[in-house]
């Protein structure tokens, strides 16, 4: 049985909208945040800043990845998507840090 992506349609329409894609995309450029985009003819990696509609597709295919999952979150290049089954969202993290007490 398909999932009913009519929620999914909904909610990454507004998130994509409202998103400031802009901002993300400025960050990257002032901090020279750059991401691989594979090998080009002669085997040489490719790296650069992506665009705004390359920053949009991978925000979109997150979304879209972490609500068919189900539940839970997926980050990758920056950003977080996330889906608990009343709240999808989207997150472009430019710097973080944790630490774990031991026992």
């Amino acid at each position: 049985m398909s999932k009913n992506l009519i929620p999914f349609i909904v909610l990454s329409k507004g998130l994509l909208e409202n998103f400031n894609f802009d901002r993300v995309h400025k960050a990257m450029t002032a901090t020279g945040w750059t991401w691989s985009f594979g090998a080009d003819e002669k085997g040489n990696e490719r790296y650069g800043i992506p665009d705004i509609d390359t920053l949009k597709r991978k925000a979109y295919n997150l979304l879209h990845e972490v609500y068919v999952k189900g539940t839970g979150s997926i980050s990758t290049s920056g950003f977080t998507a996330g889906w608990d089954g009343d709240e999808l969202y989207i997150v472009f993290t430019l710097c973080e840090w944790s630490e774990t007490a031991f026992e």
